[in-house]
């Protein structure tokens, strides 16, 4: 479209060049609203996957913040009922088994943020083409 734009402001200013004759600009703008058109819808479906991925992203996380936190409060009173009977080696069993779950949460959030960024490469070389498996 923007080619044909070219050749029509070169005509219209007499370029010595040998711009093509267009008889009437219909085709140029009729070219450049189906390209416009085009690159609009393409743009609108990807922002809107972008989007929707964002908000399924914040689903997960905050799903996975709600197990931590029951598990987390689930240990705490626990810890706290053993520490009123007196059983001191069971909370702090308890008390370790809180930081390893921490730890373990904070590793699947990280690996699923990695995974979500650089994809899953591995799985993709390995897969056969269309001729392969045909």
């Amino acid at each position: 479209a923007l080619v044909a734009e070219m050749f029509q402001y070169a005509r219209h200013v007499d370029a010595e060049f040998g711009a093509p004759d267009v008889k009437h600009h219909y085709a140029n703008n009729a070219l450049g609203v189906i390209v416009g058109f085009a690159v609009v819808f393409r743009v609108n479906l990807a922002w809107s996957r972008y989007w929707e991925a964002t908000a399924q992203t914040q689903f997960m996380f905050s799903k996975w913040c709600d197990a931590f936190m029951q598990v987390n409060t689930f240990i705490t009173t626990s810890v706290e009922a053993h520490l009123a009977n007196g059983a001191r080696d069971k909370a702090a069993f308890l008390a370790a088994y809180r930081r390893n779950i921490l730890h373990w949460m904070s590793m699947l959030s990280a690996l699923a943020v990695d995974r979500l960024i650089r994809g899953d490469i591995g799985r993709q070389q390995h897969v056969k083409s269309w001729r392969e498996r045909v």
